[in-house]
């Protein structure tokens, strides 16, 4: 950027300034470190259009593509994160500030996803209660006299992960509410709290289950303009059922998914290898053929051939390998503990010699998308969606222990808050 400032400080029409610095930034960015490229890349893409808080190029356009090191002007990646980042937008699965903060400093990361249990695990570190959080936590009053404590705190964190990073941050709604009525006015209450602390809707994302009540809720909200994360997608009805009704992201919970299909396979031949006679634990996945991985596969190929501008998240990975098969979704969160393996990690190499991260199941990309889930009706009633979601025994007991662990934890931190405000 040096070398650009006698210029643009002897042009004499100030007019010509814009001008020049997009004529000559390009070339400076070559210059750059492959650090200062992500940092700029991710930071560029936060401050797109307000009307797109899902990236206009990840949701209703190709995913980015691969830049290997032969690529005029960039950089060989220096790490397999940063091989990832550079074909998906990667979150943050924490709500730890500081980890946040560093995660941002360091390898450019903007976006944050929490959920009750990130939310309940962060409130109750250090001594043990939600008190001291809670002193801190603005006072209950105009919008937030209609939340609820734990509501507060979630808001609180979610407020000061925003102070730290560009990005957006994903807070979900009570997941004990079992009616759309109910979630809708909780979703109205968290959007307006943080309003009244000067966020936008445009950096929040509100999680719904992917439940029946859930969905319905989502749509709701999504023609009053609050953008919609529907979580706990463990199941292909529930992601199709989600982008009908206008979400702007699905997570898939790809390790829950292969979690259960592991321990549901016994002795049967999984990646080529059979699992050992009275093993505890079947052995994991071959990535390419892991149920989460191709659960989340089939409904991105769903939704580009149906038109479907819903933005596909893949969340809830258990090892590197899974995010490898995934790199060139839309968007994928990862856990620090993950993320900082997969910057250890050298960039992946094939037998070519040139790095393979975005395969996305190559096998995958052979199939039609439009002969995926041909089952399913073109159009889900409340009906048919928990006919077919029953057919699933894998969706409906992931579905099903996933909110019972969240409700457990989003009761213990609303006795702990009950507690510290006696």
């Amino acid at each position: 950027m040096a070398r650009l400032t006698p210029i643009v400080r002897r042009a004499k029409c100030p007019q010509l300034l814009p001008l020049l610095l997009r004529l000559l930034l390009p070339l400076a960015m070559g210059f750059a470190s492959p650090r200062v490229l992500i940092t700029a890349a991710s930071s560029a893409q936060t401050t797109g259009s307000p009307q797109q808080p899902c990236r206009q190029s990840h949701v209703h356009g190709e995913p980015r593509r691969a830049s290997h090191g032969g690529d005029s002007g960039v950089a060989a990646p220096n790490n397999h994160l940063e091989q990832v980042q550079r074909r998906t937008t990667v979150w943050a699965d924490t709500a730890d500030l500081r980890i946040v903060e560093q995660l941002n400093h360091d390898l450019g990361l903007v976006d944050v996803t929490t959920n009750p249990s990130i939310v309940a695990a962060t409130a109750l570190q250090g001594a043990g209660s939600a008190g001291s959080l809670l002193v801190q936590t603005p006072s209950a009053s105009g919008a937030a006299s209609k939340l609820e404590g734990h509501e507060r705190i979630a808001v609180d964190i979610g407020r000061r992960l925003l102070q730290v990073v560009p990005g957006r941050v994903c807070t979900q709604v009570d997941i004990r509410c079992t009616d759309a009525e109910s979630m809708v006015k909780k979703a109205r209450g968290l959007v307006s709290t943080y309003a009244e602390a000067g966020i936008p809707r445009e950096r929040v994302l509100i999680k719904t289950p992917a439940t029946w009540a859930g969905i319905r809720a989502t749509e709701r909200l999504e023609r009053e303009g609050i953008r919609c994360l529907v979580t706990l997608v463990c199941s292909r009805v529930q992601g199709q059922a989600a982008a009908e009704a206008g979400a702007s992201i699905i997570a898939t919970y790809v390790g829950r998914v292969s979690d259960w299909h592991r321990k549901a396979a016994t002795a049967e031949t999984i990646g080529g290898a059979p699992a050992p006679p009275g093993a505890a634990n079947a052995p994991a996945f071959c990535a390419s053929k892991d149920p989460g991985v191709t659960l989340t596969t089939d409904l991105k190929d769903y939704f580009v051939a149906h038109g479907l501008p819903t933005g596909v998240m893949g969340a809830s990975f258990r090892n590197a390998d899974q995010v490898e098969a995934l790199a060139g979704c839309d968007h994928l969160t990862i856990a620090p503990r993950l993320i900082a393996e997969m910057a250890r990690l050298p960039p992946r190499v094939g037998t070519a010699g040139v790095p393979t991260s975005g395969n996305m199941a190559p096998e995958q990309e052979t199939r039609r998308p439009s002969e995926l889930m041909s089952d399913h009706p073109s159009k889900l009633d409340e009906q048919s969606f928990l006919a077919a979601l029953g057919r699933d025994t894998c969706g409906t007991e992931v579905l099903r222990s996933s909110v019972e662990g969240f409700a457990s934890d989003t009761t213990a931190l609303e006795a702990a808050v009950a507690e510290a405000e006696q």
